[in-house]
């Protein structure tokens, strides 16, 4: 039997027409060599499941309607940005997006904002996880979003997951 633990996957079966024409030495290299087959295939089945997974992430995180942006705790470094995110700042990639300074994305008001937040992390105090911001659009208008954050960790680190919904209409009809 091929094994991974106590588990049987697989099986390598050799037939001699004489009896006695493995020795017992001979059945134990075929025995750790089945062995090694076993803790091979595995592997392979955990990477191909982590494959799948990983690509099940990407696709639900780009498809996702609203916007959602990883980062250190504060503004920046931004460590991913999905494509409902750049849209919603009219950004065509990643990197145009981490590049320019969080200042000439937001509204004034909404600077000021996220500095006091900023200082309010680096205080140990906390902060909402529920707020609305105004970004600047490429074109210059202006938008309102909402935003919701959560502590993630995010490559064995502390990240904070952001999700951006454009609620600009809402309110106007408000």
């Amino acid at each position: 039997p091929v094994r991974n633990r106590d588990k049987i996957i697989g099986l390598i079966q050799l037939n001699a027409r004489r009896k006695g024409r493995f020795s017992p030495v001979v059945m134990g290299y075929l025995e750790e060599i089945a062995n090694q087959l076993g803790l091979s295939l595995m592997q392979k089945r955990y990477e191909e499941a982590l494959a799948e997974s990983e690509q099940n992430f990407r696709t639900f995180a780009e498809e996702f309607t609203q916007g959602i942006m990883i980062n250190e705790k504060g503004v920046q470094p931004i460590i991913y940005a999905n494509k409902a995110l750049l849209a919603l700042f009219d950004m065509k990639s990643m990197d145009e997006f981490a590049s320019r300074p969080y200042q000439e994305r937001y509204t004034e008001d909404s600077v000021a904002f996220l500095e006091e937040r900023r200082l309010r992390d680096q205080n140990g105090l906390p902060n909402p996880d529920e707020f609305e911001l105004k970004i600047k659009k490429q074109d210059g208008s202006v938008r309102i979003v909402e935003l919701t954050n959560r502590e993630i960790i995010w490559n064995g680190e502390n990240k904070r997951l952001t999700i951006f919904e454009d609620v600009t209409e809402q309110r106007h009809l408000e």
